[in-house]
């Protein structure tokens, strides 16, 4: 009985597959620090890879808090977003979004 285990994950941040890979495993990430080190500068680009991941999570919306509102709306404008994975992302967006501010330093689970 393994309820309420979460192995913490210390791999590559700047890898999108990595990080669907340990949400998949059901690894806790720590999105505050993924944010600080690789998104709050280098936006991300793989449309289908960052569907994967909130689809993944258990609580996409602490994803989202990280993840820059310009970043979010360059992903469903990107012209290589296949409709079906802008579709999904845009759902995915709305259902989990954060309303307000400031992003607390959660950890997904």
């Amino acid at each position: 009985n393994n309820s309420g285990v979460t192995f913490s994950w210390a791999g590559d941040p700047t890898s999108l597959r990595d990080l669907v890979d340990a949400v998949k495993r059901g690894h806790s990430v720590d999105w505050a620090d993924v944010h600080r080190r690789v998104w709050a500068n280098e936006h991300i680009k793989d449309s289908d890879l960052f569907a994967q991941l909130l689809s993944s999570s258990r609580n996409p919306g602490t994803i989202l808090q990280y993840v820059l509102p310009a970043n979010l709306c360059s992903l469903l404008r990107l012209s290589n977003t296949p409709a079906p994975t802008a579709v999904q992302l845009a759902r995915i967006i709305l259902k989990h979004a954060p309303v307000g501010g400031a992003a607390e330093g959660l950890v997904d689970r």
